[in-house]
């Protein structure tokens, strides 16, 4: 069965990128997704282009405002993570840049999961990116604030099925997309007092 979800229409209108498990047999089906685009107006109908490709999840897709790119979710830095005994989730997503017109380009890996910040001690997500209406900078839910010390909420210290946290905000480099890898800096724009809220 073919599992297509998170649409989202090019700036002009005329396109769809989406992830699906088109391309992979019914066993990988149930584990890997890529990033496919379609013609808005035949659907796919007319062969659609895999943008993305690997035995891992890309998710959440959005399209730049310009049209150049395409920010995602994706597990690939570490896709063959397993979930902790007695945890359902092995998290480990981040935020990735690809162009929308390339399939052959390698994505860039902008920001990873809280994993690597504790010192892969915790799965971690960085998912849902969105581009600002200028395309400079891209916000995100993630987990990068790891356990609050605000005392009105409890320390997380299992983890959860989706994680999200806080949402947060990195600026772009646009004038040349290889200095977007691999970004230590952000901005934290929520402050919860409640864990996994977003």
């Amino acid at each position: 069965m073919l599992l297509i979800a998170f649409p989202f229409t090019s700036p002009d209108g005329t396109k769809v990128v989406y992830r699906s498990t088109r391309g992979h047999d019914e066993d990988e089906k149930k584990m890997y997704k890529n990033l496919f685009i379609m013609d808005a107006e035949y659907g796919d109908s007319d062969e659609p282009m895999q943008l993305t490709k690997g035995k891992c999840i890309d998710t959440h897709c959005q399209w730049s405002p310009n049209g150049d790119w395409i920010a995602f979710a994706s597990n690939r830095g570490n896709p063959t993570a397993q979930a902790p005994p007695g945890l359902p989730d092995p998290g480990f997503f981040g935020i990735y840049l690809t162009k929308a017109d390339d399939p052959n380009f390698e994505p860039i890996k902008v920001i990873d999961s809280g994993f690597k910040r504790a010192r892969e001690l915790f799965p971690g997500h960085c998912v849902h990116p969105c581009f600002s209406p200028d395309g400079k900078s891209l916000i995100f839910a993630a987990d990068l604030a790891a356990v609050s010390v605000d005392p009105i909420s409890l320390p997380l210290f299992v983890h959860s099925v989706r994680p999200y946290g806080d949402i947060f905000m990195v600026d772009l480099k646009m004038d040349d997309i290889n200095k977007n890898k691999e970004m230590d800096k952000y901005t934290r724009i929520t402050h919860s007092r409640y864990e996994n809220s977003t």
